[in-house]
């Protein structure tokens, strides 16, 4: 394993075996307390979500920028994408269904909004709750990964 960086004193580290596949990287906010966003926040949430309706109408999500970028890495880690979408296209296919995005706390309202606009699958975790250093690799037989609304 091989340092990648460090910010506000944790270690993240990456395996060797996803260079070239993954890229890693993380944003660190302090002073988060889950108060609403407000208007401005939503203007912005919905002119995104109508600017994805205008340039989808007539085209499926897989030929959209970004959506068979990231097919092609979970390809590359093993995973059907078909089977285990990827979050940012979990997304993209529910605003193309006309549900929205869903409000869940501010700081998961953001991630959501700008993985959806990326078209990249997104993490946001509780640094209070992270131990150590962070290791990105692969999973080992009998690890599982225990996603939203679902099962590993």
């Amino acid at each position: 394993m091989s340092l990648q960086a460090r910010a506000g004193g944790i270690a993240l580290e990456m395996d060797d075996a996803l260079k070239g596949i993954v890229m890693l990287g993380w944003l660190e906010a302090d002073g988060l307390n889950g108060e609403p966003l407000g208007a401005a926040f939503e203007t912005e949430r919905d002119d995104s979500i109508r600017t994805l309706m205008r340039r989808c109408t007539g085209r499926a999500a897989a030929d959209l920028a970004g959506v068979a970028e990231t097919r092609g890495m979970f390809h590359r880690l093993g995973v059907d994408p078909t089977k285990t979408r990827p979050a940012s296209e979990a997304l993209l296919r529910r605003v193309l269904q006309g549900k929205g995005l869903p409000a869940i706390l501010p700081a998961v309202d953001v991630c959501n909004l700008a993985s959806l606009e990326a078209q990249l699958p997104l993490g946001l975790y509780d640094r209070t709750h992270v131990k150590g250093p962070v290791f990105a690799r692969m999973g080992r037989p009998g690890e599982g990964y225990e996603g939203i609304r679902k099962t590993s």
